[in-house]
Formats: C-alpha cells, sequence, structure tokens
C-alpha cells in the first residue's frame, strides 16, 4: 500500500466511536520502585489542525511549566467523524508531545495532539533506529534503566509514511511495530518514558474490527488509580493505529482497519495512584 501525500506543518516541531467492551482481561501486576513517588498526573489536548485528504498533519501539545510527559497520543476531536487517521509518530520532546498522522480518508479531518503530564521526573530512552526497505514491517524495543519503570511510551521514525500498528508496554519495556509504506528506506525506533513511580499494566477485551472500517478498543485502571500512558496490540500490521488518549480511569486506542479481513485489537494501559 503507498500513499501520497503532503506534509502539513501545524507547529515548528517536527468520535463516531465504536463501542468498546469494558473490563480488564489480563494486567502484568504491581511493579515496585524503589522509594517510589506519588505522580500527580494530568491531562491536556492540543488544539486542533486541519489535515488534507491523504495528507500528513502534525500536531503538538504541552504539558504545564514544571511537568513533563508520561505518555501521549492524540486523535481526531470532532465527534462522528470516525477514526480516519493512521499515526506515523508520536513522542515526547521536552515537555512537548509531538504526533504525525496521515488522514486516511477521502475528505479534510482535524487531528490534535494529547499527552499526560507529571511534575516526577521521568527519564526517555529511545531504541537505536532499525531501518525498513519499502513494503516491509520492522519492530523495536527500548527498555528502561535499572531501578525505573514504564509509564508511557512512544515510536519515533525518520519520515511520515511509517504507520504504526503496535504499541506494547511491559514493567520496564516499551515495543513497537510499524510498516514502511514509503518508497525510500525509513528508521524507526520505539520510545520509552521511564519513573521511579509504582505502577500497574491492564489489558481490555479484545474487539474484532470489521474490513474497512474503524473502531475504539479501552482499558481501564482499577480504582483510584489512573493511566499514564498505553497502547494497543492488532494482530494484523495492515491494521494501524488511529488514536491514543485518556478519560477518567480509561485509555481509548482508535484502530483503522484498512485490510480485507476482520482484526483483533486490545488496548493496554498503565495505571498509578496519584
Amino acid at each position: 500500500m503507498r500513499h501520497s501525500r503532503k506534509l502539513t506543518l501545524a507547529a515548528v516541531l517536527l468520535a463516531t466511536v465504536s463501542t468498546a467492551t469494558a473490563g480488564n482481561t489480563a494486567a502484568y501486576g504491581l511493579q515496585p520502585a524503589s522509594s517510589p513517588r506519588a505522580a500527580a498526573i494530568d491531562s491536556h489536548l492540543g488544539p486542533e489542525v486541519e489535515v488534507g485528504a491523504g495528507e500528513t498533519g502534525i500536531a503538538t501539545v504541552e504539558c504545564p511549566q514544571g511537568e513533563v510527559p508520561t505518555g501521549g497520543g492524540g486523535f481526531n476531536p470532532a465527534p462522528f467523524s470516525g477514526h480516519p487517521f493512521a499515526i506515523t509518530n508520536s513522542f515526547p520532546q521536552g515537555n512537548t508531545w509531538v504526533l504525525t498522522a496521515l488522514n486516511t480518508a477521502s475528505s479534510p479531518n482535524k487531528l490534535a495532539a494529547f499527552v499526560v503530564c507529571s511534575s516526577v521526573a521521568h527519564t526517555v530512552v529511545e531504541s537505536a533506529p532499525g531501518n525498513m526497505n519499502p513494503g516491509t514491517r520492522g519492530s523495536a524495543t527500548a527498555t528502561c534503566p535499572e531501578g525505573l519503570v514504564t509509564s508511557g511510551g512512544g515510536v519515533h521514525s525518520s519520515g511520515t509514511e511509517v504507520e504504526v500498528s503496535a504499541l506494547n508496554a511491559t514493567p520496564n519495556t516499551w515495543s513497537v511495530r510499524v510498516v514502511n509504506n514509503s518508497g525510500a528506506v525509513q528508521a524507526s525506533s520505539a520510545v520509552v518514558i521511564c519513573a521511579n513511580i509504582r505502577t500497574s499494566g491492564h489489558s481490555g477485551a479484545t474487539k474484532v474490527i470489521a474490513p474497512h472500517s474503524t473502531g475504539v478498543v479501552l482499558a481501564t485502571c482499577p480504582q483510584d488509580q489512573v493511566p499514564t500512558g498505553g497502547g494497543i496490540f492488532t494482530d494484523n500490521p495492515g491494521a494501524f493505529i488511529s488514536g491514543l488518549n485518556s478519560s477518567g480511569q480509561n485509555w481509548f486506542s482508535g484502530v483503522n482497519n484498512l485490510t480485507d479481513s476482520p482484526v483483533t485489537a486490545t488496548a493496554q494501559v498503565v495505571c498509578t495512584t496519584p
């Protein structure tokens, strides 16, 4: 699959919402950290950017002064608009979250970046970039330093034609799966955000996304916990992540299934007690 697009610059830096089944089906458990700190958590949505049909847009959002990202993403905030995007980049840069996404629809759509922030210090680790030939898939994993745990993560690619099909957390790693849909060699790396906080990871109920359709899956934090970040896994690399954001105890992950077959998708959330 090849895309013809033009990059829409939204910053200097590089919901027909389908109902998802609530309830967690798996968890990787409460993770210890050495002398962990409570993490005050707040989330922010950046300004909307209009992205033309077949174009890639860039959206950004900043954490308040004195805070840093713990996780993030973005989505189409316009109600009843579906989930037409395919995320190509989603990563922290200082106190800013940077999002790039391809509009796969035949009409313009809005895009906005989303970030979860905390005043607790976090460490960002990016894996070595892996090169991919045109039309091939790639994966990468970044690992937290010893004594720190995963709060969230993202993906950083050299171009805007590398669509993301999976983002997954373990207690101290973050993995990504991508597809190079460009006509040139591209590089992609995983970005993990780490902190000395206590976290728990949870997977939501698996949902089937019909061919050539979009949907949303969710994962929910336990009572009294809130998301610090999250991701999603699909069983087909031709289904791309179209949105990542949280509300209350829930982490929402959008799926854009561009294939001819049903795709199963499962959201994942990393949680902490603020």
